[in-house]
């Protein structure tokens, strides 16, 4: 019989100045604004009922900031900060109005960015190597960034992507799940739910 699978809690970052102005981030290193830190509150109530073991982050502050506070919260250890966990790197593209990158990048590629083949090569990395240290039926949450998480939950869902659950929003919970006696690698993580908070009245 094969082990219980480990369960990964993809979480995006809560909202910055830069999602609210609709400016592109990337590796741009912008601060969470207020709603940012209640999103990261709101998160850890959505991980609270998983009783997960280790959290792991993006080093980039809006993600940092967003694990320290759902750590606080969860009485968790200090997130783990690994750079494979980082956005998409959007090259020239960083900064720009999206009405103005899709007008400049009609098709999408720009000078400089990091491919998408790329980024799910490293996220899965990240991942996988994290998931390792978790025992089977554990529960590992690891903060990071749109296009990421996107990029990650499109390679695992089913070939059609008819159970793609569209884009990730700010502090919302990816439900993945790993195992790692998976015959391919490659389809080893996969798509389970998401979850978005409700987010509380100003």
């Amino acid at each position: 019989m094969s082990e219980p699978p480990v369960t990964i809690l993809l979480v995006r970052h809560g909202r910055t100045p830069w999602n609210v102005a609709g400016r592109i981030q990337g590796r741009t290193d912008i601060e969470l604004n207020e709603q940012g830190r209640l999103d990261a509150v709101l998160a850890a109530e959505l991980l609270r009922a998983h009783a997960p073991l280790r959290i792991v982050s993006s080093p980039l502050r809006r993600a940092a900031v967003t694990a320290e506070r759902i750590a606080d919260a969860l009485g968790l250890p200090t997130p783990a900060l690994d750079a494979d966990l980082t956005e998409q790197g959007f090259g020239i593209a960083e900064g720009m109005l999206w009405p103005e990158f899709e007008s400049r990048f009609p098709d999408g590629h720009v000078p400089g960015a990091e491919s998408k083949l790329d980024l799910v090569a490293r996220a899965h990395r990240a991942l996988q190597a994290h998931a390792v240290a978790i025992a089977p039926g554990g529960v590992l949450v690891a903060v990071s960034h749109g296009a990421l998480i996107n990029a990650v939950v499109k390679r695992a869902c089913r070939r059609d992507l008819s159970d793609y659950p569209g884009a990730a929003a700010n502090g919302s919970v990816t439900h993945l799940s790993w195992r790692p006696d998976t015959e391919d690698p490659a389809n080893a993580i996969r798509f389970v739910e998401r979850v978005v908070p409700l987010v509380e009245p100003a």
